[in-house]
């Protein structure tokens, strides 16, 4: 009778197991938070396809109630996590990414990438680039996303990356 254990091939605790026959298993599984449209909240958000080929998505994020008409800086957030785990989804960093948007009104922009061992490296640098590229492509305002063409401030754009902790 033939076991039912998989042999793992490499341990990356606390990231990941990856098994001898390539399937991995991340630890803990990811958890998701769903973008919102909820006119109640302060903050809306939903998710863009840039590029099927690849799977690169973007979390866009705005306040639900502009302060005013005049455009809003632009914050474009490369997520932490060890290039192994995360995503702009996970509850940690959507939660701060909302609360950012909230506390400074402002638009922000948090893209994923490809995840390693099952994306080698420079997946994270190629992906980031192409996200980079997309949301470069509005800032004549005539993007393919009506919320950068219309809320986004391209003279004030920053970039936060986090590399380790919580955000």
């Amino acid at each position: 009778m033939a076991s039912a254990t998989k042999e793992i091939a490499v341990e990356m605790l606390p990231y990941f197991h990856l098994f001898i026959d390539g399937t991995i298993k991340r630890l803990p599984p990811p958890l998701n938070s769903s973008p919102s449209d909820d006119p109640d909240a302060a903050v809306c958000s939903k998710d863009v396809l840039i590029d099927p080929d690849t799977d690169v998505s973007l979390h866009i994020f705005a306040p639900h109630q502009r302060a005013s008409p005049q455009k809003l800086s632009l914050v474009v957030y490369i997520h932490g996590g060890a290039f192994c785990m995360g995503a702009s989804s996970s509850p940690a960093f959507h939660n701060f990414i909302s609360k950012l948007v909230e506390k400074g009104n402002l638009i922000a922009v948090s893209a994923d990438y490809g995840l390693v061992p099952e994306n080698p490296l420079p997946i994270l640098f190629d992906d980031t680039w192409n996200a980079f590229q997309w949301i470069a492509a509005h800032a004549d305002g005539d993007g393919t996303n009506p919320w950068l063409n219309e809320y986004a401030d391209f003279w004030h754009v920053f970039i936060k990356e986090r590399a380790r902790g919580p955000p």
